[in-house]
Formats: C-alpha cells, sequence, structure tokens
C-alpha cells in the first residue's frame, strides 16, 4: 500500500475511520431488517468491493456521473442527506465542501480525460472479475 498523509491525527486511522462508517451502516441495515448480513456482505464483496479494489470513493463517485464528481453531488447529495438524517447524522455536502472535492478531483482527473479513465476502470474491474471466475480462486473460497 502506498503511503497515506493524514494531515492531523484524530482517534483511529484513516483505514479504520471509513471502515468504521461502513461497518455502523452495515450494522444498521441489519438491525433494521433492511438485509441479512449474508447480503450485505455480498453488497461488497460483489460490488463496492470490486470497484474500490481499483479506485477510491470519490473518484468512484467522479467516474460513476457524467460530469464528474459535482454533477454527482448536485443529483445525490440531497438523497444522501436524507439517509444521513435519519440515522441522525447531519453532515451535508455544503457548496464550499463540492468545491474543495471537485477542485482536488479536477487537479486529480481534467474532465477531458474522464471518458479515458472510466474506460481504465471498466478494464480492471473486468480483469478482476475474470479472476474471480477462474478455478483457483473458486477453491479458495
Amino acid at each position: 500500500m502506498a503511503p497515506v498523509r493524514v494531515k492531523r491525527e484524530i482517534e483511529g486511522f484513516l483505514f479504520n475511520r471509513l471502515q468504521g462508517a461502513l461497518l455502523r451502516e452495515a450494522y444498521c441495515l441489519v438491525r433494521d431488517g433492511i438485509a441479512d448480513v449474508a447480503d450485505v456482505d455480498r453488497a461488497i464483496s460483489e460490488g463496492l468491493g470490486i470497484r474500490w479494489s481499483v479506485i477510491g470513493p470519490f473518484e468512484t463517485v467522479d467516474l460513476n456521473t457524467r460530469g464528474g464528481i459535482r454533477a454527482h453531488a448536485e443529483r445525490l447529495g440531497p438523497a444522501y442527506a436524507r439517509m444521513g438524517a435519519a440515522r441522525g447524522q447531519n453532515d451535508p455536502l455544503t457548496p464550499d465542501l463540492v468545491d474543495k472535492v471537485d477542485g482536488e478531483r479536477r487537479n486529480l482527473l481534467p474532465l477531458d480525460q474522464w471518458q479515458e479513465r472510466v474506460s481504465w476502470r471498466d478494464r480492471r474491474m473486468m480483469d478482476i472479475k475474470a479472476l474471480r471466475r477462474t478455478a483457483a480462486w473458486r477453491d479458495e473460497t
């Protein structure tokens, strides 16, 4: 793993904080009878996990929406806010925060390179899915 720079100290490693956020929601989905443990695991192992093994959460939503992460925040930000509010969380995607994240993403990937990167991501995901179909992978699981 490449080094990850944390700008200031907080409780828990960056990895653990991200994992904790996902686990809190996973526990709530099971508690609320939305899904069982196996289905939550499958949603990650067959969905987000494959994608996140290639790119991170910001790049994921940046590439999922034509126009990038700003367009994604405009379209889905209100839905994410409602989902968070239903869990007692009030961390909205403010215009300043969206500007900051979009600016960092555009520095990493200008929009004129967006389609090329989407194609790259899709090829990597197909590679991972092909590996998982091999006999060796199936024998290990």
